[in-house]
């Protein structure tokens, strides 16, 4: 199946379930997939060669839809989730963080991940770990990425009201296993 190319970017080709039409989202670096971006009724696919403008399409991954957190994995934590981000990791799992707690904008509020096995591993979710809270303040909106040498970065806001976030920056050398401490982006930058 030939697609439009839209840039010189690497592309997530999202595909529609007719396989009719397709829409490519530029990705953030020089990996094929950096996330995947699930989009309800949509299934990604990855672009294998580029050229003339058009794009070749390597293979169609399946859409699959599950809850993270199991039975039993929440104290309280999650009774108000949000903003998940989803990244790809080299072992072929995905690593998820989102910001949760008892109720958003509350200040127990904080950023938390789990980590799905690749299929081949069994597949199955770890137990969620809080991974960042910097303060007695709500923590807002999670944004996990792949850099350059495979340091897995997250950056996320922590505040009580939008005009007071600050952001804050952690990196993890070992694919989302264990983390620095969260340190503010721009020192007072509100």
């Amino acid at each position: 199946k030939n697609i439009p190319a839209h840039a010189d970017a690497p592309f997530i080709v999202f595909a529609g379930v007719s396989h009719a039409q397709a829409q490519a989202l530029p990705c953030t670096n020089n990996a094929p997939i950096l996330s995947r971006q699930f989009i309800p009724d949509l299934h990604p696919a990855v672009v294998e060669e580029r050229s003339g403008g058009t794009d070749r399409v390597k293979s169609e991954m399946t859409y699959t839809s599950e809850f993270i957190t199991p039975d039993g994995d929440s104290d309280g934590a999650f009774r108000a989730c949000h903003a998940a981000t989803l990244v790809e990791t080299p072992a072929g799992g995905v690593l998820a963080a989102w910001f949760g707690g008892t109720a958003e904008g509350a200040a127990d509020v904080g950023i938390f991940s789990a980590y799905r096995q690749s299929a081949q591993d069994g597949g199955k979710w770890s137990l969620s770990q809080r991974i960042a809270k910097v303060s007695n303040e709500a923590h807002w909106n999670p944004v996990l990425f792949w850099g350059q040498g495979g340091r897995l970065w997250l950056h996320f806001k922590v505040g009580d009201m939008i005009p007071l976030w600050r952001t804050y920056v952690a990196q993890s050398e070992d694919s989302g296993a264990t983390w620095s401490t969260p340190q503010e982006l721009v020192e007072g930058d509100e």
